[in-house]
C-alpha cells in the first residue's frame, strides 16, 4: 500500500474530512514517527507492531566486484517486529 492508497482508504472511512486534511494528518504522523526513530525511541503501535533501532557493530566485508576486504563501520538499523494481532491475521 502506498501513501496515496492509505490516504484514499482513510478518506473512504472518514467522509467528514477532506482528502487534503487526511493527507496532512498522515504526513504529520509519518514525520512524527521518523523523528522518534531518529531519536532512537521505541515506537509501539498496539496490534500492529513496534519499531526499534538496533546497533550493528563494525565488521569486515568483501567488495563483490574486486574481492578485496573492506571495513564496514558501526551503523544503526531500524527493526520492525509484528504485533500479535497482525501476526494472527497474517497466519490465519
Amino acid at each position: 500500500m502506498t501513501k496515496r492508497q492509505l490516504i484514499a482508504a482513510v478518506s473512504a472511512g472518514l467522509p467528514g474530512f477532506t482528502p487534503r486534511d487526511i493527507d496532512r494528518a498522515v504526513r504529520q504522523v509519518f514525520s512524527s514517527l521518523i523523528a522518534a526513530v531518529a531519536r532512537e525511541e521505541r515506537i509501539d503501535l498496539r496490534g500492529f507492531g513496534n519499531f526499534t533501532v538496533r546497533h550493528r557493530s563494525p565488521k569486515r566485508g568483501r567488495n563483490p566486484k574486486t574481492g578485496s576486504d573492506i571495513a564496514v563501520g558501526h551503523r544503526r538499523v531500524v527493526f520492525f517486529k509484528a504485533g500479535k494481532e497482525l501476526t494472527r491475521k497474517i497466519n490465519g
